[in-house]
């Protein structure tokens, strides 16, 4: 498995290109609302980017995953 870190970082990259931010606005705990582009919606996109990025399957836990730490932790 990748280690979390890595995970991190892949993630940062692909959540700022979805809300077309850079990457230095887009922390460990930017999740849903924050930043502000990331709505309901634009969390769709993310995990439909994360699902191709990494290679997994849209679960119920992955969709409830609220920011980028939860995330990174769930696909490490």
């Amino acid at each position: 498995m990748t280690n979390e870190a890595d995970v991190m970082q892949r993630l940062r990259r692909l959540v700022a290109a979805q809300l077309q931010l850079p990457e230095a606005d887009i922390s460990e705990d930017s999740g849903i609302g924050q930043p502000p582009k990331w709505d309901s919606m634009a969390h769709v996109s993310v995990i439909l980017a994360i699902e191709q990025e990494f290679g997994v399957q849209v679960d119920e836990a992955l969709m409830n995953c609220r920011t980028i730490r939860e995330l990174a932790s769930h696909l490490a």
